[in-house]
């Protein structure tokens, strides 16, 4: 195997051992981490969420997004998703109570809903900025080309991919860890056709409430104007928390030599020992103490399987 390509792998697997800890962060962002939980939470259950505060003012993003739906978009729609999510834990509390879970379907239905639409909407206020539009820059920029071909290709099929959601939905750019790239998605309602692992960096809700109020019903208007406003630092900083992983001990992921410990051709035999006396790998011994190199450590060496 080439240098590249070892690097490239060890750089995927430590990439797969920490996102589960960098996703919350990715995902939330920077005020998200902070608001997106009530800190008061419950005595005994567990804590609810709140709606976070948006980085800008309600008419910071027109002409683009028009204020109005701003503020209706983040009071009462995305309020909407923070109450339903926390109505659902209230309601797994109360079953396990109770010791009864017959209505248990419906409430997992409406708590992962309610739940998406709070993430989907908490990476989407921060993904945009009145500072927007324009092309990403630095390790980002270097990824879509690398993905898509050129940015140009990128943007076409991501304005495709909004334009042809069915009913309400979403566009989004994921993170895919497992091949450790980018690609673009539909999310059908706030939670269908997911992309089990990937996490997304880039939200665009093309819901009707997103936009109706300002372009009726012309989604593709909506979708022309939001590239204005896009924070591609934001995206970029996401993507750079998911991908720039340190890969420490590189020694330890890279596959022992079976042949670098073992003896010398024409190294002399050790010194006789009592007949029948085990050598240091745990093998009988013929007389000798056992100069062979030692077996692999535990139940699959220094590279056994990794651990979840």
């Amino acid at each position: 195997m080439s240098d590249d390509r070892s690097e490239t792998g060890v750089r995927r697997r430590s990439v797969l051992q920490t996102v589960g800890g960098a996703a919350g962060i990715a995902l939330l962002g920077a005020a998200g981490t902070t608001a997106a939980v009530a800190q008061d939470g419950t005595e005994n259950g567990q804590p609810r969420y709140q709606l976070p505060e948006l980085p800008y003012e309600y008419d910071a993003l027109e002409p683009h997004i028009d204020e109005r739906i701003m503020e209706l978009h983040h009071t009462e729609h995305h309020q909407a998703y923070v109450d339903g999510a926390n109505d659902a834990l209230e309601e797994f509390e109360a079953m396990r109570d109770a010791g009864e879970f017959d209505d248990v379907r419906a409430a997992k239905r409406d708590f992962s809903f309610n739940l998406s639409g709070h993430v989907n909407h908490t990476i989407f206020w921060e993904n945009m900025s009145p500072d927007g539009g324009g092309e990403p820059e630095g390790t980002l920029a270097t990824a879509i080309d690398e993905n898509f071909g050129s940015f140009a290709d990128f943007q076409a099929e991501f304005t495709a991919t909004a334009n042809n959601v069915e009913g309400d939905g979403w566009a989004m750019v994921f993170y895919e860890p497992l091949a450790d790239a980018l690609v673009i998605g539909q999310v059908e309602g706030q939670n269908e056709l997911a992309h089990q692992r990937a996490i997304p960096i880039l939200t665009l809700d093309v819901w009707e409430h997103a936009y109706y109020l300002q372009y009726e019903n012309d989604r593709g208007a909506y979708v022309d104007e939001w590239w204005n406003v896009v924070d591609w630092a934001d995206v970029e900083r996401r993507y750079e928390l998911l991908t720039d992983v340190d890969a420490p001990d590189l020694e330890d992921e890279t596959p022992a030599d079976p042949d670098e410990d073992e003896p010398e051709a024409d190294e002399p035999p050790g010194e006789p020992g009592e007949p029948g006396e085990p050598g240091p790998n745990g093998e009988p011994g013929n007389g000798g103490p056992g100069d062979g190199p030692m077996g692999p450590e535990g139940d699959g060496g220094p590279m056994g399987p990794e651990q979840n």
